[in-house]
């Protein structure tokens, strides 16, 4: 998730996130909210029904093609509501694409993601730009892809880096 959205979520529940930046030797938290921009809204959700049963976060991220939210121990009297909130947030996930939030559903073999069409086609162009199979063009900050003389990709050049850092990093996991 962009450090920007990561922060406003901070802001807005310090005491679930006081956990976030931490040293990573002790916390995962050490490591942000490791998912795509897409399930902003789902975790800001989660977040706010989460808030009020005094819970810290102990890890935030993707696996599986799903959203995960382990928590730290808390009064186990509100133990089913919390599960109950969690659940839903990670099923809500199942149906949301990690990128951009538009609807989707679980792709892959090897690495699940959820993600929709436009997205999965966005990934996929790059792994051809790693290959060589396409090329692009840098013209007034925006980046076009393209393959023989077919435009596949414009936009701004900060979109695309997102893209790639996004990409590189379910590589990495």
């Amino acid at each position: 998730m962009h450090k920007s959205l990561e922060r406003e979520l901070v802001r807005k529940y310090p005491e679930l996130y006081k956990e976030y930046g931490g040293d990573i030797r002790k916390t995962c938290m050490g490591w942000g909210i490791t998912c795509g921009n897409g399930w902003f809204n789902i975790i800001d959700e989660l977040s706010a029904a989460l808030s009020k049963y005094g819970i810290v976060a102990a890890q935030v991220k993707e696996k599986f093609g799903a959203l995960r939210f382990y928590t730290e121990s808390y009064d186990s009297n509100n133990f089913d509501e919390v599960q109950e909130h969690i659940s839903k947030a990670e099923q809500k996930s199942t149906k949301t694409c990690e990128t951009c939030g538009a609807p989707a559903i679980i792709k892959g073999k090897q690495w699940l993601r959820c993600e929709c069409d436009e997205c999965e086609k966005r990934g996929n162009i790059f792994a051809k730009l790693q290959s060589g199979e396409y090329l692009y063009k840098i013209i007034d900050q925006q980046i076009i892809i393209f393959k023989d003389d077919e435009e596949l990709f414009k936009g701004s050049i900060t979109d695309f880096m997102d893209i790639i850092k996004n990409h590189l990093r379910l590589l990495k996991a």
